[in-house]
């Protein structure tokens, strides 16, 4: 099922159109910094790559609605914050793998409290970790970089 999720994903991808937005999941639960930080992604990616490169984000406030965005929808790579109400990040990105893209690129965030939060998103699956408060251009590149 995973498998047929990232050829149907990577199909999606080849047919859309070249100018299509470049569609992100931001899991993020706090609403004030999803609001900033979605505003501030599209906003630097527009500077950076200039209006025909558009970026689409789409916010998520828990695990739960994520998982069920991602089952549901579309998207080109994840943003997932590493605590999250409902289903946490490293539970989220373990089920994202196995059960809907494996393929999926997806960066994980947290406050680095003891140094653990890396290992602990990358042991999950993260192909990418940034601790928090995360600069808009090291996301971005990290974006670029993963996208190709």
């Amino acid at each position: 099922q995973a498998l047929a999720a990232r050829i149907d994903r990577l199909i999606d991808r080849l047919e859309r159109a070249p100018d299509a937005p470049v569609r992100v999941l931001l899991v993020e639960p706090n609403g004030h910094a999803a609001q900033l930080f979605g505003d501030g992604l599209r906003s630097e990616a527009r500077r950076l790559f200039g209006d025909g490169h558009p970026l689409s984000v789409v916010v998520a406030a828990d695990g739960a609605a994520a998982l069920e965005a991602l089952r549901t929808e579309l998207f080109d790579l994840a943003v997932i914050e590493l605590r999250t109400p409902e289903l946490d990040g490293e539970a989220l990105t373990q089920r994202v793998r196995h059960e809907v893209d494996p393929g999926l690129p997806i960066i994980m965030t947290a406050r680095a409290e003891d140094g653990g939060e890396r290992q602990l998103a990358l042991r999950a699956g993260a192909d990418a970790f940034l601790p928090k408060p995360v600069q808009l251009r090291t996301l971005i590149n990290s974006i670029r970089l993963l996208l190709g």
